[in-house]
């Protein structure tokens, strides 16, 4: 299948790794060509925020949006460290780029506060892909919002990059992303998210743990 646009999420867990920036383009230069969109997990500042939550519950909705807000500080740091990247920080700037004609060969680092926030609740209508939303609680993490990104890009793949090691299943797509929620390796949102999309989902161990 000829891909257009290609979804790529790195997992907030791998910011601190010393070798992500290496890692990451070695990644990106063994895809097939495809215009292709990246957003950052939160990682320990979303932890941060989850061990408060519990010592303390929050109101679940707005604790969700806090956590969107900082895959914004997320974004402003890996955009730092690739400066040869496109990156696009607002909504204007996204509904402009992703109207446009797919670029094979391009690589765009994106704000998810760019296109995943409180107002797309008064944007819904029943012929546009914000009509269904994740929900706004801990079931979703950045594993959904990336595929919330696909379907408002038109996206044909997503490619979540873990630091966890991805257990083999023979199982169909959506059985192999049930049984990855189900082991926490993707959050609890994405298989209701995937179902019905003509969308390939592909999970992906970005930098293997070291054999102890």
């Amino acid at each position: 299948m000829s891909i257009r646009r290609r979804v790529i999420k790195v997992g907030g867990s791998l910011l601190t790794h010393p070798d992500l920036v290496d890692k990451l383009r070695e990644y990106l230069n063994g895809l097939s060509p495809a215009e292709n969109w990246l957003i950052v997990g939160g990682g320990e500042m979303v932890d941060a925020i989850r061990t408060l939550d519990r010592l303390r519950t929050l109101p679940p909705d707005h604790v969700h949006w806090w956590c969107v807000e900082l895959l914004g500080i997320s974004f402003r740091v890996v955009s730092a460290w690739f400066p040869d990247f496109e990156n696009i920080d607002d909504a204007d700037a996204f509904a402009k780029r992703a109207g446009q004609a797919p670029a094979a060969g391009s690589f765009i680092w994106v704000d998810p506060n760019a296109f995943y926030h409180r107002g797309l609740e008064a944007q819904r209508t029943a012929r546009d892909p914000v009509a269904s939303l994740p929900p706004h609680d801990w079931r979703t993490t950045s594993d959904t919002i990336a595929v919330f990104l696909a379907t408002r890009v038109g996206a044909d793949e997503v490619h979540l990059l873990k630091s966890c090691s991805i257990p083999k299943s023979g199982h169909d797509e959506l059985q192999m992303l049930q049984q990855w929620a189900d082991q926490g390796i993707v959050d609890e949102a994405i298989t209701k998210f995937v179902a019905g999309r003509p969308l390939r989902v592909t999970l992906a161990q970005l930098i293997p743990t070291p054999e102890t």
